[in-house]
């Protein structure tokens, strides 16, 4: 089980339910949510709400999923690493969701997944003292989470 946190303006509050609801309507089993209102924020020195730095008051509905999560058109994927720019856009880009969402150092932080460009280049942050695998485990990434999501947007399929 994984959760996905969504920081949002109140104000945008009821369309936000109404869109969970209506994307999960014919999934099963329902999506579970947990919904905080009233998230205050700390600036420098004292708490900010409802001024000019921090004008509105904002709430966070918190969504539990699997790995990788279908709310209407959206896709929602997590995975431990830091990822390069490279995997992410791969998988945005293959992606049969019209939008998807991928959340990184979930449920474990596993550093650096770098490409292979960056292993060439010694980045620094592909050494191996940076993360767990290289760009095999990367291209092994992006194949994973791919085939998760495009099953879940194949046609006709409706799952949570």
């Amino acid at each position: 089980m994984k959760r996905i946190e969504i920081i949002f303006s109140q104000a945008l509050r009821e369309d936000l339910l109404e869109w969970v609801e209506a994307a999960s309507k014919d999934l099963s089993p329902k999506p579970m949510y947990t919904l905080i209102p009233e998230v205050l924020g700390k600036g420098n020195s004292n708490p900010k709400m409802n001024d000019a730095v921090w004008p509105e008051v904002n709430e966070i509905i918190i969504i539990y999923t699997d790995h990788v999560a279908r709310l209407g058109d959206v896709a929602f994927a997590t995975n431990p690493f830091e990822l390069f720019l490279n995997y992410g856009n791969q998988i945005r880009a293959r992606s049969l969701a019209k939008q998807t969402f991928l959340t990184q150092l979930c449920c474990g932080a596993y550093g650096y997944l770098p490409t292979e460009k960056a292993e060439r280049g010694s980045h620094y942050s592909a050494f191996v003292s940076s993360g767990t695998t290289g760009h095999v485990g990367g291209e092994m990434l992006v194949r994973k989470t791919l085939k998760e999501i495009n099953e879940m947007f194949a046609e006709g399929c409706k799952q949570a």
